[in-house]
């Protein structure tokens, strides 16, 4: 997979992009991933992922503790064996937030990514203050003659699949409701270091 870590001046291939944070690589994110594939094997187009770092959140909430995940080397890894051929990474700053939601649609989506199918969570929602979601990214794709695939949430149980009820069944040592929003078990990577002795 390649890995750009920057918003390219343009994408020589056209492009199916999934969007998302998809942290953890939950079951909901792998629905909207496997929705985005669908389409770039339909059309012909490069399965490509558009994520960000620092995951927003960090960006708007700086005083919040953190809680990813995986690292991110485990999230790319885990993205190119969905069948994603290139992730798009920009850094969330201060200049992306202000980013009005039609510039986005334009400069981003359709000038920098050359997309031509587009996958997101149905509550989906982008551009400065939020002001752009999934209505107007579906109006703006049928003048563009762009597909706009709204997935629905993925439900496990009575709960929606999502990151934060990852993390809230691993907060409370919920483990199995964890691997069942995942698809997968949990599972922490990181550095053995030599500790104290004790």
């Amino acid at each position: 997979m390649h890995l750009i870590r920057r918003l390219p001046e343009a994408l020589d291939r056209p492009t199916a992009v999934a969007i998302g944070n998809f942290d953890g690589l939950h079951r909901g994110h792998q629905a909207v991933i496997t929705a985005m594939t669908r389409a770039a094997d339909a059309y012909e187009l490069m399965p490509t992922v558009l994520t960000f770092e620092p995951h927003p959140r960090r960006f708007f909430k700086p005083d919040v503790p953190d809680f990813r995940l995986e690292r991110v080397r485990a999230k790319f890894a885990r993205i190119a064996q969905e069948g994603v051929e290139c992730a798009v990474v920009p850094r969330f700053n201060a200049a992306f937030a202000s980013m009005p939601a039609d510039v986005f649609m334009e400069e981003v989506l359709a000038h920098r990514l050359n997309a031509k199918a587009i996958a997101v969570g149905e509550n989906f929602v982008f551009g400065h203050k939020r002001a752009g979601d999934i209505d107007l990214l579906k109006r703006w794709g049928s003048y563009h003659d762009i597909e706009i695939i709204a997935v629905p949430p993925v439900m496990v149980g009575d709960n929606v699949c999502s990151s934060s009820a990852v993390r809230t069944a691993i907060a409370v040592g919920d483990m199995p409701q964890a691997a069942r929003l995942l698809g997968r078990a949990y599972m922490l990577s990181g550095r053995v270091v030599h500790g104290e002795a004790r």
